[in-house]
């Protein structure tokens, strides 16, 4: 049964994953502290010197990320010694991340009450593994249908990149003005929804909860908790 919101008929509700359905604070600290702990047995460096270190180099992409780490720590090794060493180190780091994923409350309590009234889909710059193992740790697998797992390694392509939504609208079987995106970053999530005319919904909680957005990057609604959303629906149905 879809709902109404933004005077127009929802049937698929689309969730950016991390900072969004899954809590990834705790679980960031929890690998990177795996990760620190490696290390020690690799360096003389103090705990403080590798956490530092790990901070200053970071890097999104994760190979690119340990190999900079290794050298400013001054860990010599040779080249399959290296690579063996860096492939370790992101099999820990997303080990202790998974296990530390936390769903927050209210997005559990949220999911609970649309799981019968609209497609649920996640659509993630995470890669299917890491997504799927997150939602399982979190709690919150059983709400998603696998091909509702839209993920950017399945596309090529991340947020805002319009590929990514296509693949999504394309799996879901609906049409942009049915469709809501919801995420956390503006210019990410929230560039990437307007672009493809879907209704978009900011939800401004921990890391870009102050992040100021441009123009282009202003969501349908904003929200700080949602509670607000699902009011805002049982008043409109």
């Amino acid at each position: 049964m879809p709902i109404n919101l933004f005077n127009k008929t929802i049937t698929t509700i689309f969730f950016d994953l991390d900072g969004t359905l899954i809590n990834h604070s705790t679980p960031r600290i929890l690998a990177n502290s795996a990760v620190v702990e490696f290390l020690k047995t690799k360096s003389n460096k103090s705990y403080l010197e590798i956490w530092n270190n790990m901070e200053s180099t970071y890097e999104s992409i994760r190979q690119n990320w340990f190999t900079k780490l290794l050298d400013s720590l001054g860990i010599i090794l040779d080249a399959k010694q290296k690579q063996e060493t860096i492939d370790l180190m992101i099999s820990l780091y997303y080990a202790s991340f998974d296990k530390g994923c936390v769903a927050y409350p209210d997005a559990l309590i949220l999911l609970k009450y649309l799981k019968d009234k609209v497609q649920l889909g996640v659509l993630s710059d995470t890669d299917s593994y890491s997504s799927i193992q997150k939602l399982k740790h979190g709690g919150l697998i059983d709400y998603f249908t696998q091909d509702m797992i839209v993920t950017y390694d399945l596309v090529g392509a991340k947020k805002p990149n319009p590929a990514i939504f296509e693949f999504a609208l394309n799996k879901s079987k609906s049409l942009p003005q049915e469709t809501i995106y919801i995420g956390d970053i503006p210019s990410k999530d929230v560039l990437g929804a307007n672009n493809m005319a879907i209704s978009s919904i900011r939800l401004k909680r921990d890391t870009f909860a102050n992040k100021l957005a441009k123009e282009n990057e202003i969501a349908t609604l904003d929200l700080d908790n949602y509670y607000e959303l699902i009011d805002l629906i049982a008043k409109n149905n």
